[in-house]
């Protein structure tokens, strides 16, 4: 029997996400969890075989999270929901130990397969996104230093790469210029980058832009 934990912060979607899973033969859910704090409490008292883990959370974000159950349950498999539906967002969450990536506009087609694909061992990405991508994911010789980077700076970087200004990449993430500014030289510093035009070829040659 595969347990199941669901961290999601919105209810409704949290029924919709049950309501599917517990409709899969082999299948438990255990439990519910709307932050991160919660569901790491939940994970070490049920110690769950699989979870269901929204990428955005109230109190950490699903990536930092993924790194959390990964360095903490490592038997664990995480299918990563989210709305965004680019395909960076896959690569990064793939690169941090997640199992599956599926958007949320798809749930209903694609979660019963990414829960029984994983159940057989298997990684499982959105059908939306190329298969080829997980083999490229596995045998290109990826930087291990953008592991280092948060959610937030991830996304920084793939705003600054396709060379929006700091401006447009507050407000998309609601966020000031002055801590866009402030993501910007934490990404230049892990990553080892002087300016915006190595961040460039940077991400061109680490396929996160084409």
């Amino acid at each position: 029997m595969e347990t199941i934990l669901i961290v999601d912060d919105h209810p409704v979607v949290r029924r919709g996400i049950r309501g599917i899973l517990e409709d899969i033969p082999g299948v438990k859910v255990i439990g519910e969890a709307n932050t991160a704090a919660e569901a790491l409490d939940l994970m070490e008292s049920h110690h769950p075989s699989m979870v269901s883990l929204d990428i955005t959370l109230p109190d950490k974000n699903g990536i930092d999270l993924l790194r959390d159950i990964r360095e903490n349950h490592i038997t664990t498999r995480v299918i990563m929901l989210s709305m965004h539906p680019e395909e960076q967002y896959a690569r990064q969450a793939f690169r941090n130990g997640a199992w599956g990536y599926i958007t949320k506009d798809n749930l209903s087609d694609e979660l019963t397969r990414a829960v029984v694909r994983v159940m057989d061992g298997h990684k499982y990405v959105s059908s939306r996104f190329a298969e080829s991508m997980l083999d490229t994911l596995e045998h290109q010789n990826n930087d291990s230093r953008m592991k280092d980077l948060s959610q937030r700076e991830y996304q920084v970087l793939l705003g600054l790469a396709h060379g929006r200004s700091l401006k447009e990449i507050a407000a998309e993430h609601h966020i000031s210029v002055q801590t866009v500014s402030t993501y910007r030289s934490r990404i230049l510093e892990k990553l080892d980058l002087e300016n915006n035009a190595e961040l460039v070829r940077y991400a061109v040659t680490h396929k996160l832009i084409e």
